[in-house]
């Protein structure tokens, strides 16, 4: 067999690389990069069913009779094939389970396997989630829906000319985070095999924990708290050191400003005074505070970057002067309403499109400090648009934006989209300031939808589209809402029944209904 020889290195004679030359050659490499993924997936899915069949051919034989030593089906499916490939035999029983599994409860997605559309590691985040499911009804129905969810972001035809031979339109581009995201999600609004330990349970459980690497002489410093906690609290460093990292000289990278600020807090080397305001401003007041040190550099503000008068946040060091000021962090909630008032239990969405337990929601939205808005949407939970005449959008259209787009909207980006800059789609004026014509995009790939060639197209369905300067077309599906089921109508001693639960859940809750009803 004749060994690969090594192609000779350049020299300064060979002529450089020339893109206008042949303008096919960077569309080429690109698709042979989604051919090779899209061969590794499909070997990856034959190897498997490979291994699934060789079994069930062992179950056969079994069947027609053995001798008194002769190994189980999966004993000589471990021993055949474990060597072959150089893994232990553990390791070929999870493939088979894996396959099984899939071949039972997911059938539609093995196929998407099977052509190379959808690699095992994405297909095994459902997997993950069976277990926790009450019934085997409850897996049917979970299967079943997301399933369903998968052929509406992601339309396949096994038979389309696509799979024959693989290319850029035949693999899936739905990101690890959105598919283990929507799996949790269809998981929390079915039955569990056990009651899954409530928020109130695990938050008496929150601590911080140290580990030391006496090798290094480092240490890890790690804490469990409640997410909208952590969130807050991880955007406020982040500020904090951008605030920092402008200072004459400083020379540290953000990742060791934000360390190197969080001891100064813990020490006392550094005060931040808390958030003052009304509650009634428990979000930024308009574009320019909500954006304080993010800007992107495309028209959209004016380049100045404002402290709002509602939210004054000085940062105090050693020697007492002030290093900036910055917007109050944004926690947004999104729950049905009939999980909030425990008709149900379904669950809600954190910042980000998080999927949180139905106690978790009620649990923040019945914070003293919290805010509430009336977001209308119509009965599949798609938000009405709003418009206002200016530039900057108003707090309403704000809100509804970040709530309808949970992230930044370029194809895989987890930017929530309360930290995210409100773009005009259609540049404005020629594009009104309205939900229809603003997408949330952070500071990266805000410059990306304004470099040259790159457009965005937001369809009728919610989901965005993007061309790419060389040819590729890209699709962020639309962020899917929570919305609330109420019960059936009953009549006599049933409706009795119902009447009498659904006051003894709302009458713990005026409080709550009082604010709902006179906030704005």
């Amino acid at each position: 067999m004749r060994e690969l020889e090594e192609p000779p290195p350049k020299t300064a004679q060979d002529p450089p690389h020339d893109p206008a030359a042949d303008p096919t050659a960077d569309r080429r490499l690109l698709d042979a990069v989604v051919c090779s993924q899209v061969l590794q997936n499909r070997a990856h899915a034959a190897r498997l069913q490979a291994v699934h069949d060789f079994h069930a051919r062992r179950v056969t034989e079994r069947g027609s009779g053995a001798g008194f030593f002769a190994l189980t089906p999966l004993q000589e499916t471990q021993v055949e094939i474990a060597p072959l490939l150089g893994i232990s035999e553990r390791a070929v029983q999870f493939q088979l389970d894996t396959v099984t599994a899939l071949l039972r409860w997911f059938p539609r997605l093995w196929q998407r396997c099977l052509t190379g559309r959808l690699d095992i590691g994405r297909a095994q985040i459902f997997l993950d989630q069976l277990p926790h499911l009450a019934t085997d009804l409850d897996r049917e129905d979970f299967a079943n829906a997301v399933q369903d969810w998968f052929d509406k972001h992601d339309p396949f035809d096994p038979a389309g000319p696509d799979q024959a031979t693989p290319g850029v339109g035949s693999l899936c581009r739905i990101s690890r985070i959105r598919i283990q995201r929507a799996a949790r999600y269809q998981r929390l609004k079915r039955r569990q095999r056990q009651p899954h330990e409530t928020f109130a349970d695990a938050f008496r459980k929150r601590h911080v924990s140290l580990r030391v690497d006496e090798e290094s002489g480092m240490a890890a410093i790690s804490a469990t708290l409640a997410a909208h906690d952590g969130l807050t609290a991880d955007h406020r460093l982040t500020m904090i050191a951008k605030e920092r990292a402008q200072a004459p000289g400083e020379t540290r990278t953000l990742a060791q400003l934000r360390l190197d600020s969080l001891l100064d807090l813990i020490h006392g080397r550094l005060v931040v005074p808390a958030t003052t305001g009304d509650l009634e401003h428990h979000e930024p007041c308009d574009r320019t505070c909500r954006v304080t040190g993010d800007h992107g550099d495309h028209g959209d503000h004016d380049g100045v970057e404002r402290v709002c008068p509602l939210h004054p946040l000085v940062l105090t060091g050693e020697n007492g002067g002030p290093l900036g000021g910055y917007a109050r962090p944004v926690v947004q909630v999104t729950v049905p309403i009939t999980t909030l008032l425990g008709v149900e239990d379904h669950p809600g969405l954190l910042s980000g499109g998080i999927a949180i337990p139905a106690d978790y929601a009620r649990h923040l939205c019945g914070q003293p400090d919290s805010t509430w808005y009336r977001m209308l949407t119509d009965d599949v939970g798609t938000f009405l648009s709003l418009s206002t005449s200016s530039y900057q959008p108003t707090d309403p259209i704000w809100r509804t934006t970040t709530a309808r787009d949970h992230t930044c909207v370029w194809p895989g980006c987890r930017r929530p989209a309360v930290l995210c800059e409100c773009d005009h789609r259609i540049p404005h004026p020629e594009g009104a300031t309205s939900e229809d014509n603003l997408q949330p995009l952070c500071r990266r790939h805000h410059r990306v939808k304004h470099a040259p060639d790159y457009t965005v197209v937001r369809n009728p369905d919610g989901s965005y589209t993007w061309t790419t300067r060389h040819g590729a077309t890209l699709t962020t599906p639309a962020s899917e809402q929570p919305v609330g089921t109420w019960p059936s109508t009953s009549t006599g001693t049933d409706q009795d029944r119902i009447d009498a639960e659904f006051t003894a859940l709302t009458s713990p809750m005026e409080e709550v209904f009082a604010r709902l009803v006179t906030t704005r």
